[in-house]
């Protein structure tokens, strides 16, 4: 009897040992599966955010102008910005500070060092760096050496991007004109790289296009000037009536420009913010689809025209007066031109809101 009981603590013992087992390494896969999963997401989160914090900031200060510092370095006595360009098309601009990220200097500078030939860096690349202790601003020149890295006082800098104390890069033209500033993200690295090759090869096709432009300018001054003082004199007065979600419109510019393809109209309203352009944006490029800038026209007020550029890249914008079409901030709707039919003479086009963005 002693030994059929020995046996069945045997069984059960082994049974729970092996039960045991199975319940642990169930518990560690799950665990390495959750961890895996936590690392995706984390990759995505960190991705989405660089390109929201990019956007924001190129809508800030894209077109501004860069602060005229004094360049100090090795190679030459001290000289202005200003000065400097005045023999140059543009530069890949890039700011470190010891205010910055350790981290994220070091990543930005050595992947700059690391890509200097392949994109030729070197002689198109300006490094502004402010660190008060020699021996820091040594080390920092030596993880990039091939490039320019000049000193710079940080207190002569009022750029907005200032203000984040994280390294930034941007385009800065001849005549200090910032473009595509953009702040990288070591957690995202290949976006930085993305970037760096892209820009540099778009700046370069740019500055052959403003060379064209700029012979064609003198070409055609005079007879854009007679259209600009023509269309000043004959002002074309824009009137607008809405009725719950009907409007009525008279513009014969609208009439002018308007395409049978436009079957999305998006309107904006004049008191839009950046939160409501940013909606636009990600409203635009999550449905390619259905919205493409041959069938969608956005009209808004003029004074929003570069915002509208900026959120809705490639798209036609008309330039509404006095546009007050919805106390919401953004619409789509369907515009159709009025006929004699509609027995509306005073009016081109109706309006009709569907749904608000």
């Amino acid at each position: 009897m002693n030994r059929y009981i020995k046996m069945i603590i045997s069984i059960s013992f082994l049974s729970l040992i092996i039960t045991n087992y199975l319940v642990v390494n169930k518990l560690r896969t799950y665990k390495k599966e959750l961890i895996e999963e936590k690392g995706k997401l984390y990759a995505t989160s960190e991705l989405e955010h660089t390109y929201w914090v990019n956007f924001l900031q190129g809508i800030h200060t894209d077109g501004t102008k860069f602060d005229n510092v004094k360049l100090a370095s090795k190679e030459q006595p001290p000289i202005a910005l200003e000065e400097y360009m005045k023999d140059i098309p543009y530069v890949l601009l890039v700011r470190i500070s010891d205010m910055h990220c350790n981290d994220c200097v070091t990543s930005i500078m050595s992947k700059l060092n690391r890509l200097s030939s392949e994109l030729n860096l070197t002689a198109n690349t300006l490094v502004l760096a402010s660190y008060q202790n020699p021996v820091a601003l040594k080390s920092v020149r030596n993880l990039a050496p091939a490039l320019k890295t000049c000193s710079v006082n940080s207190t002569d800098i009022s750029f907005p991007l200032e203000e984040a104390n994280f390294p930034y890069c941007l385009v800065l033209t001849k005549d200090m004109t910032v473009l595509h500033s953009f702040t990288p993200n070591k957690a995202v690295h290949h976006l930085t790289d993305s970037y760096l090759k892209n820009i540099l090869i778009k700046n370069n096709k740019l500055m052959k296009t403003r060379i064209l432009l700029m012979c064609l300018f003198s070409m055609v001054l005079s007879t854009t000037y007679a259209q600009i003082d023509t269309r000043q004199r004959n002002v074309i007065k824009t009137k607008i009536t809405t009725v719950d979600d009907i409007s009525h419109i008279q513009s014969k510019e609208l009439k002018s420009i308007w395409k049978p393809s436009y079957i999305h109209v998006i309107a904006i309203n004049k008191k839009a913010s950046l939160k409501d352009f940013i909606r636009l944006n990600k409203y635009l490029t999550e449905a390619p689809l259905l919205y493409n800038p041959q069938n969608t026209l956005i009209i808004c007020e003029e004074k929003m025209v570069e915002w509208v550029k900026e959120a809705a890249t490639g798209y036609d914008i008309f330039p509404l007066h006095t546009m007050n079409l919805s106390n919401e901030m953004i619409i789509e709707g369907t515009m159709v031109p009025l006929t004699s039919k509609d027995n509306t003479p005073d009016y081109d086009f109706k309006f009709t809101k569907e749904k608000n963005i």
